[in-house]
């Protein structure tokens, strides 16, 4: 939860989640939207339960660099959850809720 004291401009608010997983795809289920992350038998689903501004997620393929290495493998790709430009007004609290689960 985020509160101000003073009016603030946040330019960019994000989370970046390294994954392993080489398929990426969105589910919807009633009214939630779901990032399916799937490899080998393995999936991780991320859902923005709750965001008090827009979410923008995307997924980014990060290659065979630098950022791309991992202690045991290679991390094919970046899930990226990202607001811009959010305005917070003093006392009123903002927020984002975030849901990672696997199967």
């Amino acid at each position: 939860m985020l509160i101000a004291s003073t009016p603030l401009k946040i330019r960019r608010l994000w989370l970046a989640i390294p994954i392993r997983n080489n398929h990426s795809e969105t589910v919807e289920l009633g009214n939630a939207r779901i990032e399916r992350l799937t490899s080998n038998g393995t999936t991780l689903d991320v859902q923005v339960k709750h965001a008090d501004w827009p979410v923008q997620v995307s997924a980014y393929a990060i290659g065979d660099d630098s950022l791309g290495r991992g202690d045991r493998a290679a991390i094919p790709l970046r899930l990226i959850l990202e607001s811009k430009s959010i305005f917070l007004t003093p006392g009123l609290p903002g927020s984002w809720g975030i849901t990672l689960s696997t199967q």
